[in-house]
C-alpha cells in the first residue's frame, strides 16, 4: 500500500488492495476532513503487489463521499476564479455553490468562509461575518441560524449564469 499526503493541493493519494484501502479511508477522513477530494486507486487483492493502475482508472471522490459533479475535478481555486467574480458578494456566492455542488456541504460557518478565501487566493475582507451580512442584502447568501449560512437562489443563478455564459464574454 502507498499514501501520499499532498496539503498544497489538499488531497491524499491511496495506492493499494481494496478491502485495506476501505479500513483505511474512513480514517483519514477522521484525520483530514476539510480535504476536498481523496483520490482512491482500487487494486484487486490478488494483483496487490503489481504497480498501480493507469490514471484513466482512478476514482476521484470528494471527502464528503459524493461522487464530483460530471467527472470534473476543478479546485475551489480554478472554479472560483474561473467565475471572475468583482464583488465579495460574488467571491462568497462562488466559493459557497462550489461547497453545496460539488462538496455536498450546504451550510457553512464565517470561520469556513474565511478559510475558503485564503485557498482561492481572494484577498480577504476585513470582517468576513460583515462581508456575509452583506451578500445576504444582495441575496446570495442566507442566514440560516447562528453562525450557519447557505447560498440563495440568487447567488446559486448568478454563478449558473457565469457558467454558461459565452467563452470570452466578459460583460456577463
Amino acid at each position: 500500500m502507498k499514501i501520499t499526503f499532498d496539503f498544497a493541493a489538499k488531497r491524499v493519494v491511496i495506492d493499494g488492495a481494496e478491502q485495506d484501502l476501505m479500513n483505511l479511508i474512513a480514517a483519514v477522513r477522521e484525520l483530514a476532513p476539510s480535504l476536498p477530494q481523496l483520490t482512491v486507486n482500487a487494486i484487486a487483492p490478488d494483483q496487490a503487489s503489481a504497480p498501480p493502475p493507469p490514471p484513466h482508472r482512478q476514482q476521484e471522490t470528494p471527502a464528503a463521499g459524493r461522487p464530483a459533479t460530471n467527472g470534473d475535478t476543478t479546485t475551489l481555486r480554478e472554479f472560483a476564479r474561473s467565475l471572475e467574480p468583482d464583488t465579495h458578494a460574488e467571491r462568497i456566492a462562488a466559493i459557497a455553490f462550489y461547497v453545496k455542488d460539488r462538496e455536498g456541504r450546504a451550510f457553512f460557518a464565517p470561520k469556513d468562509m474565511d478559510s475558503w478565501y485564503l485557498a482561492c487566493g481572494f484577498k480577504k475582507p476585513s470582517a468576513m461575518p460583515i462581508a456575509l451580512s452583506d451578500a445576504k442584502k444582495v441575496r446570495y447568501v442566507s442566514n440560516s441560524g447562528y453562525g450557519k449560512w447557505e447560498i440563495d437562489r440568487d447567488g446559486e443563478n448568478w454563478v449558473i449564469g457565469r457558467l454558461n455564459r459565452p467563452k470570452g464574454d466578459q460583460a456577463a
